[in-house]
C-alpha cells in the first residue's frame, strides 16, 4: 500500500485537506484553497502565524488509495485535517486498542462516522439527517410533514410486534416475509394509490435487526446509504420499479437510501413518469450561498450556475479555516508550543455553539453542539418530478418542512412559500445611482391569505415606491393559496464602473420572509427557472444567478444580560447583463477614431504646412474635450475604460503637437522625428488596446450580488 510523506513547513499552521482529484472541477477547488491561503496570510495569518494548506488526493478503489492508519501515523504533524465525505479513509484493520502519536491534535470535519477518528484530541462532524428518515421511528417525522395524506409503509414481518405503535401513529402498513412476495404486494397497492396517498419507503423494509447499525455502515454503491444483502437490495429496487411502472396518482417518499443525486438519476432513467413525484431529503448544500457563488465565479467566470452547488458541497470543510482566522482576530495571543495553540484553538471553537456565536462561513453556517456535532444549513425534504418535456427534473421543497428535528413539537412544522418572477421589462439602469427599474408578475403560492405581506424586498430604492396589484387569486386543493401580483419598483444593485462602456452588471432582486419563525420557509428559486424573456433596452443577458444571502444578527436587549445570535436569510435572483456597445460606438468611439485619424494626418503633413497642422491639432484637441464631457461618465468619478481611451488620445495628441512645435523651430530634424513618431504612436496605441482587453477580461471586475460590506 502506497503512503504519502509530507515535508511540513516549520513555524506554520499546517492544514491537510483530503479530496478526490478525479471528480469534476477539482481545479476550481485547488485554486480556491490557493486563494484562501494567500488571502489569510496577507491578513497576518492565524494567531500571528502564516498558514499552509496541503491538498491530499485520495482516489477510492484505486492504486493510490492508502491506509488511513499509515497516512495519519506518517503525517502526524498536521495541525488540522479537513475531510469531506467523498474521501474515505476507512481502515477495516484498525484495532480498538491501537493509539496514534500524541502529537496529533487535529480537528476532523467530514460526513462519515469512522471509529478510528474518535481517538483524536477533538472531533467534529456533520449532524447528517439520514438516521432521521431511515431509523425505526423515522416515520413519525414524515407523518408530520405530510398532513392530510394517507401514509403507507412497506414493512418486514419481523416488525409486526410494533403494529400498535404504527396504528397509534396513523401509519398504514403492508407486510412482507419473503422477497418474492414484494412485487405482488406493491403492484396491488400502487394500482389503487390515489393523489393523497403517500408510500413511505424506509429502513422499515429491512428485518428487525439493528437498522441503525446498517445506516452507520459504509455507503453502498447502489443504495447510496446502506450496505445490504443482495436480497434486501432486491426488495428496495423492486418496490421502486413497482411504483414507476404503476399508473396510480400517488406519491412516494424515499427515506430508505435514495439520495438526492440518486433520485434525480432514477427519475431520468425511467420512462413514462411524468405524473410521478419522488420525495427525498435534500443534500446539505441545497441552499447555495451568494458568497460562495461570487468566490467560485471569480475563479472561473465560465462556470455554469448549475455546477455551483456541486462544488459548494465539496468545499464545505474550507469554512473551518476562515472560522479559525475569525476566532483569533483582534487577539494578542502568541502560543509557545504547538500543543498550546491547538488546545487554545479547541477552546475558542467551543464558543461557536449557536448561542454565544455562529460562524457565517463561505459555504456553511457553523455551530457545534455539546456532542461536537456540527449543525449546517438545515435539513429539508424535496419533491422531485419530471417536467412537461419529459426530460427536465424539476425540484422544489416539499410543502411543509420541519424546522427543529430535535423536537416533537408540531409547531416546528412550517409551510413553504414558493415564488416565481415573470419579468416584463428591466429599464433605466443607472450606473451613477446604482439603481434599475423593473416591472414583473410575482407568482406566490403560500399557506397564508395574502402572501405578499409575508415578504419584504430588501434592495428597494429608498426614494421610490413599491407598486403592487393583485391580478389573479386561486385556492389550491391542499389549502395553499396562489396569487399573481403585478409589481413595479426601483431596486438598488452594486455597479462595477471600471470597465464602462464595455462593462457587465448584475441586477438583482432581494427578498425574504419578514419572520421565518412565523411564516416558515421561503423556497429558493432554481436558477433554471429564472425568466430571461423580457425587454432589456441597451443590454443583453449573459447569465443568471440565484442563491441565498446570509446576515449574522446579534440581538442584545439593553435590559438583559443574555443576547441571541441568529442568521437571517434572504433569497436573491439576478441577471448578469452586458452593455450593448452599438450606442457607445456611434456616440464616442467612431468620432474619436475620426479625430485620431486627423491627428495622424497632421503628423504626416510636410514642414511647409506646419501652421495648418497646428490649427488641425488645436481643433482636434478641443473637439475631443467636448466629446469627452458629452459622454456618459459614471459617478463617483473613477478611471473607466472610456477615461483611459481619452487620456491615451490626449497623450498622443500632445506628443504630435510637441513634434509640430519642434518642427516649427528645427525643420532640419523633421525626418528624424518622423521616424520615431511612426514607431511610438502605433506602438503606444497597440499597448493601450492590449491593456484594455486584459482589463475587460480581468476577474477583478466581475460583478457581484454582494457589496463589500456584505462579504
Amino acid at each position: 500500500m502506497k503512503t504519502y510523506k509530507y515535508n511540513l513547513s516549520q513555524g506554520l499552521i499546517n492544514f491537510c485537506v483530503i479530496y478526490d482529484a478525479s471528480l469534476e472541477k477539482s481545479e476550481v477547488l485547488k485554486k480556491y484553497y490557493s486563494n484562501l491561503e494567500k488571502e489569510i496570510n496577507s491578513l497576518g495569518g492565524i494567531a500571528n502565524k502564516k498558514i499552509k494548506i496541503w491538498l491530499v488526493d485520495v482516489v477510492p478503489l484505486d492504486e493510490k488509495q492508502i491506509s488511513s492508519k499509515d497516512f495519519f501515523l506518517t503525517n502526524n504533524k498536521f495541525d488540522f485535517v479537513l475531510m469531506n465525505a467523498e474521501a474515505d479513509f476507512r481502515d477495516e484493520n484498525l484495532q480498538p486498542n491501537e493509539k496514534y502519536d500524541q502529537e496529533i491534535y487535529s480537528i476532523l470535519f467530514q460526513g462519515n462516522d469512522h471509529d478510528f477518528i474518535n481517538r483524536w484530541y477533538k472531533y467534529f462532524k456533520y449532524k447528517y439527517s439520514l438516521d432521521t428518515f431511515s431509523s425505526a421511528g423515522g416515520y413519525k417525522a414524515i407523518l408530520d410533514l405530510f398532513p392530510g395524506y394517507k401514509i403507507t409503509a412497506l414493512i418486514h414481518e419481523s416488525k409486526k410486534s410494533r403494529q400498535k405503535e404504527f396504528d397509534d401513529g396513523g401509519l398504514h402498513t403492508l407486510y412482507y416475509k419473503k422477497n418474492e412476495e414484494v412485487r405482488p404486494i406493491t403492484d396491488e397497492y400502487f394500482k389503487k394509490q390515489s393523489r393523497k396517498d403517500l408510500f413511505y419507503l424506509s429502513g422499515l423494509i429491512f428485518p428487525a435487526e439493528d437498522v441503525t447499525k446498517r445506516i452507520d455502515q459504509e455507503a453502498g454503491a447502489e443504495l447510496g446509504g446502506h450496505t445490504n444483502s443482495d436480497d434486501e437490495i432486491d426488495v428496495y429496487e423492486e418496490t421502486l420499479n413497482s411504483y414507476f411502472a404503476s399508473e396510480g396518482d400517488g406519491e412516494l417518499f424515499d427515506g430508505g437510501g435514495l439520495f438526492y443525486s440518486d433520485a434525480k438519476r432514477t427519475l431520468a432513467s425511467k420512462e413514462n413518469v411524468k405524473n410521478k413525484s419522488v420525495h427525498c431529503y435534500a443534500p446539505l448544500d441545497y441552499l447555495v450561498y451568494m458568497r460562495s457563488q461570487d468566490l467560485l465565479k471569480n475563479i472561473d467566470k465560465s462556470l455554469p450556475s448549475w455546477e455551483l452547488s456541486q462544488i459548494d458541497t465539496r468545499l464545505g470543510p474550507a469554512s473551518i479555516i476562515p472560522m479559525l482566522k475569525e476566532l483569533f482576530a483582534n487577539s494578542t495571543y502568541d502560543f509557545e508550543s504547538r500543543e498550546d495553540f491547538l488546545k487554545e484553538a479547541v477552546r475558542r471553537i467551543d464558543t461557536v455553539d449557536g448561542k454565544r456565536d455562529i460562524h457565517r462561513g463561505d459555504f456553511l453556517n457553523i455551530a457545534f453542539n455539546k456532542n461536537n456535532e456540527m449543525h449546517s444549513k438545515g435539513k429539508y425534504t424535496l419533491d422531485l418530478s419530471v417536467g412537461k418535456d419529459g426530460q427536465t427534473i424539476k425540484e422544489r421543497l416539499s410543502r411543509f418542512q420541519k424546522i427543529d428535528w430535535n423536537s416533537d413539537d408540531p409547531k416546528t412544522i412550517k409551510p413553504v412559500t414558493y415564488t416565481y418572477f415573470d419579468v416584463i421589462n428591466v429599464c433605466n439602469i443607472s450606473i451613477e445611482e446604482g439603481t434599475f427599474e423593473a416591472q414583473f408578475f410575482l407568482d406566490m403560492t403560500s399557506a397564508h391569505d395574502d402572501p405578499l405581506k409575508t415578504i419584504s424586498f430588501n434592495n428597494l430604492d429608498l426614494k421610490s415606491e413599491l407598486k403592487t396589484r393583485v391580478i389573479k387569486e386561486q385556492v389550491m386543493d391542499d389549502g395553499f393559496k396562489f396569487v399573481r401580483y403585478l409589481v413595479e419598483a426601483k431596486f438598488d444593485f452594486f455597479p462595477i464602473v471600471e470597465n464602462y462602456p464595455f462593462d457587465s452588471q448584475l441586477v438583482f432582486i432581494s427578498y425574504a420572509l419578514i419572520d421565518e419563525e412565523k411564516y416558515g420557509v421561503l423556497q429558493p428559486l432554481p436558477v433554471e427557472e429564472l425568466d430571461t424573456d423580457f425587454r432589456l433596452e441597451g443590454w443583453r443577458i449573459k447569465d443568471m444567478r440565484s442563491g441565498v444571502f446570509r446576515r449574522k444578527i446579534n440581538i442584545n436587549p439593553f435590559l438583559s444580560d443574555s443576547g441571541e445570535i441568529k442568521i437571517e436569510r434572504e433569497n436573491r435572483v439576478g441577471w448578469l447583463i452586458k452593455r450593448s456597445s452599438s450606442m457607445t460606438l456611434l456616440k464616442v468611439l467612431i468620432p474619436l477614431a475620426f479625430l485620431f485619424g486627423v491627428v495622424m494626418y497632421s503628423a504626416a503633413m510636410p514642414s511647409e504646412d506646419i501652421g495648418r497642422a497646428a490649427e488641425l491639432l488645436t481643433i482636434t484637441f478641443l473637439a475631443s474635450i467636448a466629446l469627452y464631457f458629452s459622454s456618459e461618465r459614471p459617478q463617483p468619478l473613477t478611471m473607466t475604460i472610456i477615461d483611459i481611451i481619452f487620456a491615451s488620445f490626449y497623450t498622443i495628441t500632445g506628443i504630435v503637437s510637441l513634434f509640430v512645435f519642434v518642427l516649427d523651430f528645427y525643420p532640419e530634424i523633421h525626418s528624424t522625428l518622423s521616424g520615431y513618431l511612426s514607431f511610438i504612436v502605433p506602438g503606444g496605441t497597440f499597448l493601450m488596446f492590449a491593456y484594455l482587453l486584459r482589463r475587460i477580461k480581468s476577474r477583478k471586475y466581475v460583478p457581484k450580488m454582494l457589496s463589500a460590506d456584505e462579504n
